[in-house]
């Protein structure tokens, strides 16, 4: 059986790394990341987190957008989001910053949002080409809505049993009738 030379090679720098072990090196991909204080996220609650980040990356490219502005109007439209994938957070918009910084600096635990993130003009072309076919136009804010509604899509096989409640308790804390 042949494999591709990158996967022999990742194989080959895995032993040397257990080997190194051996004599008290740890390198960096082996080593423990730091204690956040929290349960870490499980990597569909990543991925949409991705898509929050990539959704405020498009609004950063417009030359007349403010980030803290976007961030803090889509936290007034998605606020539901929260209550999934950071129930106890105060601030939506300062979190969904952090993840962008986050995911710029591929400082995120789940590689595969991580990918997600990286390869973000591959989804953006792709939206674009997709509201050009239903004759739509390009603009930044409809690009981001469609890469938001695609969050809450994954949102929807992310969610706990108790999601439901823990937004129908924010909407009431916020004095709003939850829908019938």
């Amino acid at each position: 059986m042949n494999f591709h030379p990158v996967v022999v090679q990742n194989f080959i720098e895995l032993g040397r790394a257990f080997e190194e072990l051996d004599r008290g090196i740890v390198r960096g991909f082996l080593r423990p990341t730091a204690a956040q204080n929290r349960a870490p996220s499980p990597g569909d609650i990543w991925s949409i987190k991705a898509m929050f980040a990539i959704a405020l990356d498009v609004i950063a490219g417009d030359p007349h957008a403010e980030l803290g502005e976007a961030a803090n109007q889509i936290a007034k439209n998605f606020s539901f989001i929260a209550d999934v994938v950071s129930p106890d957070t105060k601030d939506f918009a300062g979190l969904m910053l952090s993840w962008r910084k986050h995911f710029l600096k591929g400082k995120v635990p789940d590689q595969q949002a991580q990918l997600t993130f990286n390869s973000r003009a591959d989804l953006i072309d792709q939206i674009g080409n997709d509201l050009i076919a239903r004759g739509e136009q390009i603009t930044g804010p409809r690009v981001s809505a469609e890469i938001l509604m695609g969050a809450v899509l994954l949102l929807a096989t992310a969610s706990d049993a108790d999601a439901i409640k823990r937004v129908v308790a924010r909407m009431a804390r916020k004095g709003k009738k939850p829908p019938s």
